[in-house]
């Protein structure tokens, strides 16, 4: 069985709590993956990166999680960035033409799951061979995630007062699944 543990990313943003997964057998989360992937990598796509960056930053610290921001969706999951332009403070970012993805799931207003993303090369995300695997690992999570939020005896609760998932012994910063 696989098991994989849903922890808190980032929580110093005033707007928002970012939380991540990693699988239980290794010691770096998806989304951690990603960034030292893309922060170390390629000239070519540093500045899609760092406009990833300043639209994760921007959302978590002043906008909150609008559901416009997360209109890029691949049926339950949304890609980062949106397809649109971002005004962060003076600066504007047409994010269209950005060559990054990063999967995620809106939780709500004030809590987002990032996920692992890559380069997409294709039309569809599914045909980007840089992106098929983490889009259906992100899909598995999502699944799987999902499903203990919306059942009744779920083993997760949403407390978006202090924007945390809670599992059902109390704890908010790592939770086991096993799928």
């Amino acid at each position: 069985m696989n098991t994989f543990v849903l922890e808190i990313w980032e929580d110093s943003f005033e707007q928002v709590t970012f939380y991540t997964v990693r699988w239980e057998s290794s010691q770096e989360s998806e989304t951690d993956k990603f960034f030292s992937r893309f922060l170390q990598g390629k000239e070519e796509f540093r500045e899609d990166f760092h406009e990833l960056v300043a639209l994760i930053e921007d959302i978590g610290n002043r906008k909150s999680a609008k559901p416009h921001y997360f209109s890029r969706q691949v049926a339950t999951i949304s890609e980062l960035p949106p397809k649109m332009k971002v005004k962060i403070e003076e600066l504007t970012l047409n994010l269209t033409s950005n060559r990054l993805r990063l999967f995620c799931l809106r939780v709500s207003d004030h809590i987002v799951i990032l996920f692992n993303g890559g380069v997409k090369t294709s039309q569809k995300t599914q045909d980007s061979p840089d992106l098929a695997s983490k889009l259906r690992d992100a899909w598995d999570f999502a699944k799987v995630i999902l499903e203990e939020l919306q059942d009744s005896y779920g083993s997760i609760n949403l407390d978006n007062f202090s924007r945390r998932i809670i599992d059902d012994k109390g704890n908010d910063d790592q939770i086991i699944f096993e799928r």
